[in-house]
């Protein structure tokens, strides 16, 4: 059945509370505003219970202030917002559950405490001066701040009425915390100021056509409206990052010579290759910052805004603070400011293009005029040349065409008569040594194992040179199928692993469980798989050599790392060039065509996929194969 509450209230705003506040736990209520009012109500309806601004009473009349007091402490403890009762002299007197959370204090350390103790706007003086005018209006709504006990405040809205009991004088207060509201408003302050400097900057940058003016005129809007200590700009020039600009002088010279930054190195260079804006705040923590002199100078925290024009990253901003900065809570600001001075900043190259372009056309037009008639007859002789050259070029065509056939039966005679007789060797020695042919002495079995090791190097010699050669004459036939790729892992790794013990190496593998079939040429896949893990095996002394397998973005990825010698900086282009070792002369320590790596190279690109390496000197390298998954 539904509960019934009367309202007799004086006072409106105390009324609308409790409305609110009795709504929200499902009671269905009734408002009147005077003793008169209420008793025609009576007459009409039914009321479980009156409430008061100023006494509580059944409808019989009767008082009954300790049972209504309970319901009434119900109602107060389960609302909301938080409540407060208070004498004139500010003790606190009762408070319930929803303020006791908001300020972080108990109900019994509050009844020890005076409402001056919460207030963290007003001083005593004022909070006294308040309380006289309050009893003489008997409301109030104001916003303040009160005292949380961890010491921070709270910003907080509060409606209060002054109620009597028993001939005393209470201020009762409704407390409704508006911190978010307060932040929120505070973040679209910052938003509109940032707006607002984001389009004085752009009328600003966009005044001048000349790119040193641009650039000026972009970082002095950078250190007027984000005030880092240092900003400066970096322009692209293909993999090469150049100062053009920095401000103020004073931090430019307390970082000292500025050296020329890379891409991809460091964070510039780092925000230019990834094309994202990359944020630290602190630069000594941070492993991405590999450069000294923002170091050296004193910087602490850094932006890197990436500049972009038709797609591409011409150049990067940077901005850094002395002090510990997040600049990250300014990312949109930032990112979107970069923006406003990219378009003015490629509007400027443009236009500089064009002048220095149109001054280039004027003189190549006045130089071209004066040369056509002497030129004519000169086309009239190379046109006279040309044809004799065409001729010679058919010539020269038909002539390598003719060599290309010669070739291609180079291959196949090679692949027949090199070839056959060695499988045949290999095979008649493996027979000896199995002592098939009759027993043979240490000597004679150490001697034969190297004679058929050096026909087993000699035939993947010639296995790699045909196969690179028939990967640049264009004979290499992909045969897609569907097959699943965690057999052909598992295939290549069991093959290889006696030769992983051979060296005591573990040749460990992991094959995620979503892994899913492939639609492409398994041989060729298990090719470059075998090359991978046979060259991991070959450059490592010590460790163990890995094989993980998982799929990610419709890609099967296949990464081969090793514990072996590692690779160069210097090294890694040219690792997949033909016929290159990184080991040279007759001291070599690890054999090989330097074929292996340029045939995987290419193989993978006919599949469809993308051969990379990862490698640190003295710690391993790691090849990581992608394949469509379709």
């Amino acid at each position: 059945m539904d509960e019934h509450i009367l309202i007799v209230a004086y006072d409106n705003h105390l009324r609308r509370t409790l409305e609110n506040q009795l709504k929200k736990m499902s009671y269905i209520t009734h408002s009147v505003e005077s003793g008169n009012t209420m008793m025609q109500f009576l007459k009409l309806h039914h009321a479980d219970l009156i409430l008061l601004d100023r006494k509580i009473t059944t409808k019989s009349g009767v008082d009954e202030s300790e049972k209504q007091g309970i319901r009434n402490e119900q109602i107060i403890q389960t609302m909301l917002d938080g409540f407060i009762l208070a004498d004139q002299q500010g003790r606190i007197l009762k408070v319930n559950q929803a303020y006791c959370k908001m300020v972080g204090y108990s109900e019994a350390e509050l009844l020890q405490m005076n409402i001056r103790q919460m207030e963290g706007k007003r001083s005593a003086v004022e909070i006294e001066q308040w309380i006289e005018r309050l009893i003489a209006r008997g409301t109030d709504q104001f916003k303040t701040q009160h005292i949380h006990k961890s010491g921070y405040t709270i910003d907080l809205n509060i409606s209060i009425s002054i109620m009597k009991n028993d001939g005393v004088q209470l201020i009762a207060a409704f407390v409704h915390d508006i911190s978010e509201q307060i932040k929120d408003e505070a973040k679209i302050n910052q938003r509109t100021k940032e707006l607002a400097a984001i389009n004085a900057i752009g009328r600003q940058v966009s005044r001048t056509l000349s790119v040193e003016e641009v650039i000026a005129a972009g970082i002095k809007g950078m250190l007027e409206t984000v005030h880092p200590d240092a900003a400066f700009y970096f322009h692209r020039e293909g993999d090469r990052l150049i100062l053009k600009k920095f401000e103020p002088l004073i931090a430019k010279v307390r970082m000292g010579e500025v050296p020329e930054h890379r891409v991809g190195e460091c964070m510039c260079g780092l925000a230019v290759k990834h094309q994202k804006a990359m944020y630290s705040r602190n630069i000594f923590k941070d492993l991405r910052c590999t450069w000294n002199e923002c170091k050296k100078a004193g910087s602490r925290s850094f932006a890197a805004l990436p500049v972009f024009s038709g797609g591409e990253v011409i150049g990067v901003l940077g901005l850094a603070s002395d002090k510990e900065r997040d600049f990250e809570e300014r990312a949109v600001f930032l990112e979107t400011l970069a923006n406003t001075i990219a378009t003015s900043l490629k509007n400027a190259q443009l236009y500089e293009e064009i002048q220095y372009h149109a001054a280039q056309l004027e003189d190549a037009v006045r130089e071209r005029t004066a040369e056509i008639q002497e030129r004519y007859d000169e086309v009239e002789r190379l046109n006279s040349a040309m044809e004799a050259m065409t001729e010679d070029l058919k010539l020269a065509v038909k002539k390598a065409q003719s060599a290309d056939e010669l070739k291609s039966a180079f291959l196949a005679s090679m692949s027949h008569e090199l070839r056959t007789p060695l499988n045949s060797i290999i095979g008649f020695i493996s027979i000896i040594l199995q002592g098939l042919s009759g027993p043979l002495n240490a000597e004679q079995t150490k001697q034969l194992a190297m004679a058929k090791s050096s026909a087993m190097h000699l035939l993947e010699l010639i296995n790699d040179v045909l196969d690179i050669s028939k990967i640049e004459a264009g004979q290499i036939i992909i045969t897609k199928e569907k097959f699943p790729m965690r057999e052909a892992v598992q295939k290549v790794v069991t093959g290889l692993i006696p030769l992983a013990e051979k060296k005591r190496l573990h040749l460990k593998y992991h094959i995620a469980g979503n892994l899913g079939t492939l639609v492409n040429d398994r041989r060729r896949i298990e090719q470059v798989l075998v090359n991978l893990i046979n060259n991991a095996i070959k450059f490592t002394s010590a460790g163990e050599v890995r094989v993980d397998c998982r799929s990610e973005n419709n890609r099967i990825i296949t990464a081969v790392s090793d514990t072996g010698i590692g690779i160069s900086r210097k090294n890694m282009t040219k690792i997949f060039n033909e016929f290159e070792q990184l080991e040279s002369g007759l001291d070599r320590k690890h054999e090989g065509t330097g074929l292996g790596l340029s045939i995987s190279k290419k193989l993978t690109k006919l599949l469809g996929g993308e051969l990379t390496v990862d490698s640190t000197v003295g710690k391993g390298s790691t090849f990581t194969l992608y394949l469509p998954l379709k």
